[in-house]
């Protein structure tokens, strides 16, 4: 769920929603000329990446259940709630915001990718610091064997969350 800021201030709490909307009214906006557009976008994606970690911990911890996490279907849902309250902002909020949430989206993904679990691309890096460490390589049977269980684990993990995502939408 995406939350609106009463006063115009972007709302950046973690555990308020997947992205920013924005008022019209009393959004404030900057030019910003030459490199400080990159450093604008790299301080923007980082406040995203840091987001993502928060959320992680706070799912780690407890303070977030599992009714909490969203799959494809939930993320299409955020998409059309984030479209259906910025269309009446206007053409140029409405496209802000769905560039908010395709940078969050790609943040998560990429914070996601980097977890250290099999399948993913963290979990074959730690492949690769412990062949560096022991200086031979893995036995690839093995090592296979471990992606493939943590594959299946994430598509357990996948169906689990798509199905509490439609059970949300009933």
């Amino acid at each position: 769920m995406f939350f609106q800021a009463e006063d115009g201030i972007r709302d950046r709490s973690p555990t308020r929603g997947l992205g920013d909307v924005y008022k019209r009214q009393d959004m404030y906006s900057e030019k910003a000329k030459g490199l400080n557009v990159v450093k604008y976008g790299a301080v923007e994606v980082k406040y995203m990446v840091r987001t993502t970690i928060l959320s992680l911990k706070e799912l780690v911890s407890g303070k977030l259940g599992m009714k909490d996490l969203s799959g494809p279907v939930g993320i299409v849902d955020a998409i059309g709630t984030t479209y259906e309250e910025s269309k009446s902002e206007g053409t140029m909020i409405l496209w802000m915001n769905m560039l908010n949430l395709a940078v969050l989206l790609s943040a998560n993904l990429g914070v996601m990718n980097l977890l250290p679990f099999p399948a993913l691309d963290g979990g074959r890096l730690v492949f690769l610091v412990i062949e560096a460490i022991r200086r031979k390589p893995i036995n690839r049977q093995v090592e296979g064997g471990i992606h493939f269980a943590g594959l299946m684990l994430l598509m357990a993990l996948m169906v689990f969350v798509m199905y509490n995502d439609i059970v949300k939408l009933i």
